[in-house]
């Protein structure tokens, strides 16, 4: 006897013909059709993560290792409302996700029956789309839905820009399948195939666009949040000096090529040249540094072009006047086969040299210091990074002061790939994302650097069994949120209570708890020695905390900033 719903059975395998590898799935009894069908598919990896908010970061952070979509499961009521925040950042750093929530039939909505909330359009606008399978499967037609619903989610999820796509599945009891019922992974299910349009820019197009940079004194390139890409790095390299400046947060990963810019917040003010820009270019995603946002809505460019292939076009800096539909790494190749007569700006060189001089000197500022701080801890790492590896590897970072010192420190190195949730830009799910990342891409070194309170938000990113042996987990430990002494909210007298929610927490049981290897620093030498250990280590996930004081990192952190003036 068939089971009744194969149909359902029939989408893990339309998944794993479309690309799908991995499916992260939450326990539940509604949910129980599409676990069945995911677990028992031989092509697709599963995993079974209890707390749905990190089930989702974990199967982001997977996506985003793989650059393949994920599939999100599972049951009905509150539980699909806790993918919400990684759905949200998914959205807004385009990652591909296909969220597949159980739900009651139609007719329980609304009328208190247990796990039954209104799932439909749950995501509302972080999904690039919403989709609703019928409740009844008798029909030819209504498998023929199916079919379709699921070819063209996938379909969606997966055409730029990528985006998470949700679909809803109401389903009626009996659901488990029973000893008399088989279950079949049909080879034979509809494929729906989506071939992509290429954007291309016209003859006539690029004369127009050539004619405008030829004649512009100076080209400034801003790199918004972006994988690192060897191409376009390359591209980069081979440009001519003098006419063309890249600025690069540490998310953009574009690092230290000859015309790139980093630790820029110091240098913005001090130029003319980067007050009066003739041609601004900028692509990718969200932009870091706030004064750099600030500094470019005061002085806007003469003209400002985007480079996005699809999709709706931010306007971060208030000034685009051009939205150009084609992908950066062709603009900037094509470009450069334009053999473009680029004429040397004395003010670039003025702008580069400057930067050089900084650059060394803020190598100076740690040798200079006694205090030893989360600042400097950071400073170790990424030079640990840099020059005792040589292979590729991951940098995450958590949000709050984490990703900015590493921004005001600047990296070189190009097998250094940075990551960080600046979809949303929230403390949650750092964790889990950089967990997941590293189950996805095994065979890379991950290193997380968090602050305690991002930690210990997303302690739930280990309570599973699948913790990788790759991940190298930098916990910083100053008992609060050390961000907010060091914006207006620090001045308050409710700033320690309310705003820093100071805390006395460390990782130490947790460490016990699920079997991560465990060293707790507070100077610099333990904590050097505690780094080589970590990066050595090889048969387990590694934590080392560092307690410091935050009084100690508010003080060094403003004595880096007036070192660099």
């Amino acid at each position: 006897m068939q089971y009744p719903l194969q149909p359902i059975i029939d989408i893990a395998v339309l998944c794993a013909k479309k690309g799908v590898e991995t499916a992260v799935l939450s326990p539940g009894s509604r949910n129980a059709p599409l676990v069945v069908g995911f677990v028992r598919h031989p092509d697709i990896k599963t995993l079974t993560i209890s707390d749905e908010r990190s089930a989702a970061f974990i199967g982001m952070g997977i996506a985003q290792a793989t650059q393949k979509p994920v599939v999100l499961c599972c049951t009905s009521g509150s539980a699909g409302l806790n993918y919400a925040p990684a759905v949200a950042e998914a959205f807004y750093q385009q990652i591909p996700l296909i969220i597949l929530t159980a739900d009651r039939p139609p007719e329980w909505i609304d009328q208190l029956d247990g796990q039954t909330i209104r799932q439909q359009n749950l995501f509302g606008k972080h999904v690039k789309a919403s989709y609703e399978l019928p409740v009844s499967y008798e029909h030819e037609d209504a498998r023929w839905q199916i079919n379709r619903i699921v070819n063209e989610a996938i379909n969606e999820a997966m055409t730029y820009p990528y985006a998470p796509v949700h679909i809803n599945c109401p389903f009626r009891e009996p659901f488990y399948p029973t000893a008399h019922q088989t279950v079949e992974l049909n080879s034979a299910v509809r494929v729906i195939e989506n071939v992509p349009n290429t954007a291309a820019l016209s003859p006539e197009q690029w004369e127009n666009l050539q004619a405008t940079v030829q004649v512009a004194s100076l080209v400034l390139v801003i790199a918004g949040q972006e994988r690192l890409n060897p191409e376009l790095v390359a591209l980069f390299q081979s440009y001519p000096q003098g006419k063309f400046l890249i600025i690069n947060d540490c998310i953009g990963n574009l690092h230290d090529t000859p015309h790139t810019l980093q630790l820029h917040d110091w240098l913005l003010s001090k130029h003319e040249a980067l007050q009066n820009v003739p041609l601004l270019i900028t692509f990718g995603k969200s932009v870091l540094s706030k004064n750099l946002k600030a500094h470019f809505r005061k002085y806007k460019s003469q003209a400002h072009w985007h480079l996005q292939a699809a999709g709706q076009v931010a306007d971060t800096f208030q000034s685009v006047t051009k939205v150009i539909r084609t992908e950066p790494t062709e603009f900037f190749k094509t470009l450069l086969q334009k053999n473009l007569n680029f004429t040397e700006n004395l003010a670039v060189k003025t702008v580069l040299a400057d930067y050089q001089t900084l650059k060394a000197k803020s190598k100076l500022f740690f040798s200079s210091n006694n205090n030893f701080s989360e600042f400097e801890a950071i400073y170790q790492v990424i030079n640990y990074l840099q020059e005792k590896t040589t292979q590729s590897c991951s940098l995450h970072l958590a949000n709050s002061m984490t990703v900015r010192y590493v921004n005001a420190l600047g990296v070189e190195a190009q097998h250094i790939e940075i990551f960080c949730n600046r979809g949303t830009s929230g403390i949650d799910g750092s964790n889990s994302t950089a967990l997941g990342h590293a189950l996805g891409s095994p065979e890379k070194t991950h290193v997380l650097i968090t602050g305690d309170v991002a930690f210990f938000y997303d302690r739930n990113a280990f309570w599973h069994n699948y913790l990788p042996k790759n991940l190298k987990i930098i916990l910083l430990n100053n008992g609060g949120g050390g961000i907010f002494k060091l914006i207006d909210a620090g001045g308050l007298p409710e700033a320690d209570e309310y705003f820093v929610t100071r805390q006395n927490s460390n990782a130490a049981h947790l460490a016990k708890e699920f079997e991560i290897a465990y060293t707790f620093c507070e100077d610099r030498d333990s904590f050097s020695a505690a780094l080589t250990a970590a990066m050595q280590q090889d048969k387990q996930m590694v934590l080392i905390e560092l307690n410091t004081e935050l009084s100690v990192n508010q003080a060094i952190w403003q004595a880096y900033k007036a070192f660099l003036l």
